[in-house]
C-alpha cells in the first residue's frame, strides 16, 4: 500500500474539527499513515484576560478539562480505529509553536476542518500560515463541515498557468493515483494569456514527464466564468478531492483559493480541497 507519510489533523472540539478528525482517521488508514492529532485549547488566553483573581486555579481547571476532553476523543474516535496515532496537546495558536510541532514530528500532510468565516481555520489562513506551508513544503487538506470520507476514486487537479511546477505536481499525483487505482481528472483552465489546448501535451513531452494515461482524463476549459466551470465539473464527475496550486500570481486558481479562504465564493465548496502551495 502506498503511503504519504505522517498525517496531522488539528482539532479544537468544534463540530467542523471533529468531522475533520473522523475524515483524517479514514484518510490515514487509506494511506497506511501514522496520524497525529493536535488538540488546541484556544479559549485559555481569552479567559485569562477576564480573570484578575485565582489564575492558578484557572490553569489547573483548564488542564483538567483538557485531559477529560482528550480522554473522550481517544476513547470515542481513536481507540476503535486501526490507525496508529499520537496525541499532541497545545495551549494557544502561535505559528511558532505550530512550526515546531510540524517539523518535530516530521509531518508530511496537514488536515483541518473548514466552516464559517469566523472559524479558527479561516483566521489561521489569513495570517502567515500559507508562508509556513511553503517553507515546510506541506500540503493542506481542507474538509467541509458535513463531508464524510467514502474513499478516493476521483481526484480533480485544476491549474491555469503554463508553469513546469504544475506538471511536476501532476506527475506526483498521477504516480500516487496509479498505485492506488484512482482516476485523475486534469482541468487546464485558460488564463486568457498564452494557454492553448495543445499546451499540456507539448510540455508534457518537452519536459520529459511520462504520465501513466490509465485512469487519466484531460479537459481544457475556456469559459466566461472558469471558476464556475471547475465547480460544475467536480459535481458532474463526483469528485472526491479538488487539488489546487495557488502561486501568488493572481490567476484563476489564486483568485478561487482566496474566495474559498475568505468565504466569498458563490459556489458550494462541498468536497475536500487540497492546497499545494
Amino acid at each position: 500500500m502506498a503511503t504519504i507519510g505522517n498525517v496531522l489533523v488539528s482539532i479544537d472540539l468544534s463540530k467542523n474539527s471533529i468531522n475533520a478528525l473522523k475524515y483524517a482517521i479514514n484518510f490515514a488508514a487509506f494511506f497506511n499513515s501514522k496520524l497525529y492529532v493536535l488538540y488546541k485549547q484556544l479559549d485559555a488566553h481569552k479567559k485569562e484576560v477576564e480573570l484578575t483573581i485565582q489564575k492558578d486555579y484557572f490553569y489547573r481547571e483548564v488542564e483538567m478539562e483538557s485531559e477529560r476532553e482528550i480522554d473522550i476523543i481517544t476513547k470515542y474516535y481513536l481507540n476503535d480505529s486501526k490507525v496508529n496515532y499520537h496525541l499532541i496537546y497545545e495551549n494557544g495558536d502561535s505559528l511558532e509553536n505550530l512550526e515546531c510541532i510540524l517539523g518535530g514530528y516530521d509531518i508530511n500532510f496537514f488536515i483541518m476542518g473548514f466552516s464559517d468565516k469566523h472559524s479558527y481555520e479561516r483566521k489561521l489562513l489569513s495570517k502567515n500560515f500559507p508562508d509556513l506551508l511553503v517553507k515546510l513544503n506541506l500540503p493542506l487538506l481542507l474538509i467541509p463541515e458535513d463531508y464524510c470520507f467514502t474513499g478516493l476514486e476521483n481526484l480533480i487537479f485544476a491549474f491555469d498557468f503554463n508553469f513546469l511546477n504544475d506538471l511536476l505536481i501532476l506527475n506526483d499525483i498521477l504516480f500516487l493515483a496509479c498505485n492506488l487505482k484512482m482516476k485523475t481528472h486534469v482541468l487546464q483552465v485558460s488564463s486568457g494569456r498564452y494557454l492553448c489546448e495543445n499546451y499540456f501535451e507539448e510540455n508534457r513531452y518537452k519536459n520529459g514527464l511520462k504520465f501513466n494515461t490509465e485512469n487519466f482524463v484531460y479537459k481544457f476549459i475556456r469559459e466566461t466564468n472558469n471558476e464556475k466551470a471547475i465547480w460544475r465539473y467536480t459535481g458532474q464527475e463526483s469528485g472526491d478531492m479538488l487539488i489546487l496550486n495557488p502561486k501568488g500570481r493572481n490567476g484563476v486558481i489564486d483568485r478561487m483559493v482566496k474566495k474559498i479562504v475568505n468565504n466569498e465564493t458563490q459556489f458550494n465548496c462541498n468536497l475536500p480541497i487540497l492546497l499545494i502551495y
